[in-house]
Order: structure tokens, then C-alpha cells, then sequence
């Protein structure tokens, strides 16, 4: 029986830095940017299709415009913090104390990799339920 290995494009490689390994988490937080301000656009653009003179239409375009301006504003916070991230790759490695290392530390790293699980399940089901609707406005197959 032969040894499956993971792809060495997927293998878990260890960061020589803290900052490096920072750097190798700018990824994600970037993406989520990007998707959290397409979600500020499509509900700003939403809001385009509301007839305000309809109570219930201007109580959504209240709702929306804010709920869009404040996605907006999370997904500039958070590009902003993913771009810090990405530029530490040359960080430097200071000086660490190993003895001071504890289980708030453990913890706090499991309830990281916890969520990513998490939100990787949702995302799933969000995409694929999206991709639908989205093939449902252009005519096309998921």
C-alpha cells in the first residue's frame, strides 16, 4: 500500500518568523474583504430597486443603507489589517520567552482554527446556494 501525500503546494509549511507566519495568514482576511464589500454593493444597489414611496420599502432602504455602509466600512478595516499582515513577511524574529508560554496561548490558537473550520462549512453552503440564485439572474447553470 503506498503513503498518500499531500500535494507540497498544500503541505503545512512552518513560517521561519512570527512575521512570516503572520504574512501567511494575510490571505484569507483579504478575500473576506473583498466579499465583504460586495456585500456593501449589492445592498447598496439593492436599495436602487426600492419604491420609496411604499413604507415598508423606505424602512429596507433604511435598513440596507445602513447595514451597506457599515460592511463597507468593515471591509476597508479589514483589507487594511490583511495588507499590514502581508507586509511583515520580512519581519524580523525578535526575541521570544518560551517559558511564558501557556494555555491561554493553546487556547486561543484552537478557537482560531476552530472557526476557520466554521466558517469554511458555511461558506460551502452560502456558495453553493448563491451560485444558484446568481446562475437563476444570468440565465446560466450553477
Amino acid at each position: 500500500m503506498t503513503q498518500s501525500r499531500i500535494p507540497e503546494s498544500e503541505e503545512p509549511v512552518a513560517p521561519a518568523t512570527c512575521g512570516a507566519g503572520v504574512a501567511q495568514h494575510a490571505d484569507i482576511p483579504a478575500k473576506i474583504a473583498v466579499m465583504f464589500e460586495g456585500l456593501a454593493e449589492t445592498l447598496e444597489l439593492h436599495r436602487k430597486l426600492l419604491v420609496l414611496d411604499d413604507a415598508s420599502a423606505r424602512r429596507e432602504d433604511e435598513v440596507y443603507a445602513e447595514l451597506a455602509a457599515a460592511w463597507k466600512d468593515i471591509a476597508t478595516r479589514v483589507e487594511q489589517a490583511a495588507s499590514r499582515m502581508a507586509q511583515q513577511r520580512n519581519l524580523p524574529m525578535g526575541a521570544h520567552d518560551e517559558t511564558a508560554w501557556g494555555d491561554e496561548h493553546l487556547r486561543a490558537f484552537e478557537k482560531f482554527v476552530t472557526a476557520q473550520s466554521q466558517v469554511l462549512a458555511l461558506l460551502k453552503v452560502a456558495a453553493a446556494r448563491d451560485q444558484k440564485m446568481l446562475a437563476s439572474m444570468t440565465g446560466g447553470t450553477p
